[in-house]
């Protein structure tokens, strides 16, 4: 994603850049059953409370389900969503690029739209990281060096 950012992504066209952060909000969000399985039974409901809570992974968890089912359901949903489209009546537009001259040799930026706040994609991708580190460390004193 930072080789996206600063313009050193071999791939020239903005599906290949797509790939990567759908990939990225998906591992992320999922992160959330990774830790469920290897926890002891009476904390899995703090990793689901820290998801809840958490407007970043949150958000992951919209751009996924937004990503698989087009459609943001709210009926099924123990959340509020966060996503919101650029798009009227289109849940589904996740990820959209936006004009930016500063943005490099690309001229746009990856962003997200949500009611509070337009993100840029890797602003979310490091919140995230920066959000699971420090909920795995307090919660399980788990250290670990991750980088964003």
């Amino acid at each position: 994603m930072l080789k996206i950012e600063n313009d050193r992504w071999p791939e020239k066209d903005f599906e290949s850049e797509l790939d990567i952060y759908y990939c990225f909000f998906t591992k992320c969000y999922h992160l959330k059953d990774w830790l469920k399985e290897t926890v002891a039974v009476n904390a899995r409901s703090t990793v689901e409370d820290f998801v809840n809570n958490s407007v970043e992974i949150s958000l992951c968890g919209d751009i996924v389900n937004a990503s698989k089912h087009l459609l943001l359901d709210a009926g099924k949903r123990t959340r509020p969503k966060k996503l919101i489209s650029i798009l009227s009546d289109a849940d589904g537009i996740a990820l959209f690029r936006e004009y930016d001259p500063s943005a490099g040799k690309r001229k746009y930026r990856i962003r997200i739209q949500t009611a509070e706040k337009r993100w840029d994609a890797i602003e979310l991708a490091r919140s995230s990281v920066n959000g699971w580190n420090s909920f795995i460390r307090t919660s399980f004193g788990v250290k670990f060096p991750l980088q964003t």
